[in-house]
Order: structure tokens, then C-alpha cells, then sequence
């Protein structure tokens, strides 16, 4: 599968991220717009239909949605589907919170060995996705409730001063103080690394996450209800992708693991989505974290074909949580990011127990070093626009990420 056709697909669910896909009317807003997309976007177009979602969660009944996915058929080839999940939603404090629950969590599927676990962060994320729930195609939306109207408004009104700032950022036009904001992210560092996991308890919203994310799964409308259908109506072999770009790179290898030690022969009393194993999972991930450990890594590399990785050594985000490559951190924009080599240090000594590494090697990067203003809008170019750039599809006004952080019209 093109590379660039994957990240095109998951460059689409940053669209919408304004708006929570448990209201009906946002969810009809973002279908639309996630259709739109998928015909207008030259390496989408023609190619791929909406069979599932948008699905998305948020925590409780005020903020943004923490979490998204979608499911698409192929056109041509209906026995083709892609799992595209959204990465770090800008707007969302709490989303960007929980990227930073580090401690180990062991993997719970199919048996694994005791040596084999995923970061909190990656565990909360996947059980999240577990639970998303899609319905039929939405209808044309109903007049929205007084409580709906207040939460349409809130959400509007917080993204509308994060996008500015995203803007602002990515310009070269910021006007707060960077050096304190730099203080904050140092101090930060220092206390992940010195406490183990993020002090959840310090925000309301995660923590609610945490206590949903450890409920029962919902019966009904999930992606392994969907699957099971799926896979069962299929009259031809069936290839599944699993696409993910930012904290969905992390994500994307671990519900790609999910479903292959869920699939064919597994732990008795385990429920199957695939029976006799029909379906084939290829998985594709952009400017990734890590999800989990050496044993994550080579129980991912036996499980599923070979895995499509592309991270820019630029980027800022690829480099977390693997210890050696935090430490490479400081180094990355001249003398941008020095501030930070003792926290770098601290934090990867911490992270050395853990043994966190990339579950493959990264594809080759061809891009080279764009200077740029400060670290911060050097970071945000780095982690979109030019993965963008590196598969000539980068467009300013439609494909960037200024775009498709946009508010919809």
C-alpha cells in the first residue's frame, strides 16, 4: 500500500477535532466532512468509502474528544478495510495529559509472556478504542438541547484560542513567553521523571478517562462487532490496515496486536473476531512514540507481516520513550533544545528499566534540516507538514496542518 495514501488517511481525522463525536449533530458535521475529504485529497480520491465511525470519547460532558477512529472500504477492492486513528487532539488539555502516563502495564491479550507490556498511556488509549461505538450513517440533525447548545459553545470557544496559538506557533508569530513556557516542560520533565506515571489525580477529565477506559466493553456498535461481520461476509481474502500518525502511531501497533492475538486460534474462552484467521493485518505508523517494550516489540514483529514505520529524525515525538533516543533530544535544533539536556538525562534514566523501544526501524528519511524561528515552531513543522512535504502531498491551504486543524466552515 502507498505510504503517502496511509498518511493522507490519517491526516483526515485531525478534521472535526472541535467537535465531540458523541453529539449528533457534530457527528454529522464530521462524517460529512471526513467524506469530503476522502474524495477531495488526491491520493484518497475514488479509492475509499466510509464503512464505520466517526467514533469518538471524551471524559465526562464537558471538553473536547480525547480519542477518534474511523474504518474505510476499499472501492475497487471491498474486502480492503483501513482502521485510521487520530492522533493528539491539539485542542484537548486532558488528551495531551494522558501522553504522558509512562509506567509499564503488562499486555493482556492472547497469552503473552510476563516480559511483554505497553506504557499506561498506550493501555488507556487502546482500551478506549475498544469501547468507541458507531452507528448507522448519521441523519440530518435535530435541534440541539439547551445543554448541548452550552457544550457545542464551550467546545467552539476553547478551540478557536488553541487553533490561534497553533497558528501563531507555526508562523512564527508567537508573542508568549517562550522561555517560561520552556521552564514549564522542563519542570514537567522532572516530575514524570522523578514520580514514575503523570500524577493523574491532578486533572479530573484523566481520571475519568482511566475509571471508563476500565469498564466492561460495550456490547454492541465496536470495532470487533464490526470486524466479526466484516470478516464473516467476505467473499474474498481480507487485508486490514492499521493506520496511525503522532499518539495513533503508538496506538495503532497496539490495537494491530490486539486484533492478531484476538484472531484465529487463541486463549480458550477468548472471543474471536476471525475465527479461521481469514484476515491479514499490515500496519503503517507516522512520527510514533513507542508503545511498549522489547517483548511488545518482537511479539508485533511475530504476529503480524512486516510493519511500515516512518519517523523524521527531526521530529521531537518519535524520540519518546525509547531512553537512547530521549538523550538525543537536546541536539536536535542547534542550540534550541540545550535547556533541556538535564531533564533529557534524568527523565531517560528513569525510562531505562522499562526498556522501551520501537517495535520496527524507521523507513529512510530524505528530508534535511529546515532551520526555523524558535523550537516550538520548529517542533510542529517537523511532526505534520513535513512528513507531508517528505510524500510531495503537502498543500498549505487543504493538506497542512494548520488546514486540517481548521475549524469547518
Amino acid at each position: 500500500m502507498d505510504p503517502a495514501e496511509m498518511l493522507t488517511l490519517v491526516a483526515i481525522t485531525y478534521r472535526g477535532c472541535e467537535f465531540n463525536l458523541s453529539d449528533a449533530h457534530s457527528r454529522k458535521i464530521v462524517f460529512d466532512e471526513t467524506v469530503r475529504c476522502l474524495e477531495d485529497y488526491s491520493k484518497t480520491q475514488g479509492n475509499w468509502e466510509l464503512a464505520w465511525g466517526p467514533a469518538g470519547y471524551r471524559p465526562g460532558i464537558v471538553g473536547m474528544d480525547i480519542s477518534a477512529m474511523y474504518v474505510v472500504r476499499g472501492r475497487s477492492e471491498p474486502s480492503k478495510i483501513a482502521i485510521v486513528i487520530r492522533g493528539t487532539n491539539f485542542f484537548s488539555p486532558i488528551d495531551w495529559l494522558s501522553n504522558l502516563l509512562i509506567d509499564p502495564i503488562p499486555w493482556e491479550y492472547g497469552g503473552a509472556a510476563d516480559d511483554v507490556s505497553i506504557s499506561q498511556s498506550t493501555w488507556l488509549g487502546l482500551r478506549i478504542l475498544q469501547r468507541l461505538r458507531s452507528g448507522p450513517v448519521p441523519a440530518p440533525p435535530a435541534s440541539r438541547t439547551p445543554l448541548e447548545q452550552v457544550q457545542a459553545a464551550e467546545s467552539a470557544s476553547e478551540a478557536a484560542i488553541a487553533y490561534a496559538l497553533l497558528r501563531d506557533i507555526i508562523q512564527g508569530s508567537s508573542t508568549f513567553n517562550s522561555a517560561a513556557y520552556l521552564k514549564v516542560i522542563r519542570d514537567q520533565i522532572a516530575a514524570i521523571a522523578g514520580a514514575g506515571s503523570f500524577a493523574a489525580n491532578r486533572n479530573r477529565g484523566l481520571q475519568q478517562a482511566i475509571v471508563d477506559a476500565q469498564q466492561p466493553p460495550v456490547a454492541s456498535g465496536t470495532l470487533f462487532e464490526f470486524l466479526k461481520r466484516f470478516v464473516a461476509t467476505a467473499t474474498a481474502p481480507v487485508d486490514i490496515y492499521v493506520v496511525g500518525h503522532s499518539k495513533s502511531g503508538a496506538l495503532a501497533p497496539a490495537l494491530a496486536l490486539w486484533l492478531a492475538d484476538t484472531q484465529g486460534r487463541v486463549v480458550v474462552g477468548a472471543e474471536q473476531w476471525d475465527p479461521s484467521a481469514k484476515a491479514k493485518l499490515h500496519l503503517y505508523t507516522f512520527a510514533a512514540p513507542t508503545p511498549g517494550n522489547a517483548g511488545f516489540a518482537n511479539r508485533l514483529k511475530q504476529k503480524l507481516a512486516p510493519s511500515y514505520r516512518l519517523a523524521n529524525p527531526y521530529d521531537i515525538v518519535p524520540h519518546a520513550w525509547d531512553p537512547k533516543e530521549i538523550r538525543e533530544i537536546p541536539d536536535l535544533y542547534g542550540d534550541q533544545l540545550t535547556a533541556f539536556r538535564i531533564p533529557a538525562d534524568v527523565l531517560a534514566l528513569a525510562l531505562e528499566a522499562t526498556a522501551y523501544r520501537h517495535e520496527v526501524s524507521s523507513a529512510p528519511w530524505t528530508g534535511g534540516a529546515v532551520a526555523q524561528s524558535n523550537f516550538l515552531q520548529r517542533a510542529a513543522v517537523e511532526h505534520l507538514d513535513f512528513y507531508l512535504k517528505q510524500f510531495g502531498i503537502y498543500n498549505a491551504s487543504s493538506l497542512s496542518t494548520l488546514a486540517l486543524y481548521a475549524p469547518i466552515p
